[in-house]
């Protein structure tokens, strides 16, 4: 399911690249090659969101896991005073 990707790419470029040949001439190669150009860019930004997730992933178990401290100690003290009582 997967491996049809890059060929339907392929045959969506040349489509593309068919209809907007009659409006832009050689002016349609500009915009591909702007698109093919900027890949490795948008490989560089998912590394850079991917790392800047793994951070906040930590920050947020760790906030978590405090919380969960938290309300466990107030349960705690809630059964105790029942206790009392």
């Amino acid at each position: 399911m997967v491996m049809h990707a890059p060929v339907v790419s392929v045959m969506q470029t040349i489509l593309v690249m068919y209809f907007l040949w009659g409006h832009l001439q050689w002016a349609c190669f500009t915009g591909i090659a702007m698109l093919i150009l900027f890949v490795p860019f948008q490989g560089l930004m998912g590394r850079c969101f991917q790392a800047v997730r793994r951070k906040t992933t930590v920050l947020t178990d760790t906030r978590i896991r405090i919380m969960n401290e938290i309300i466990n100690g107030m349960r705690v003290i809630k059964v105790g005073v029942v206790k009392r009582k």
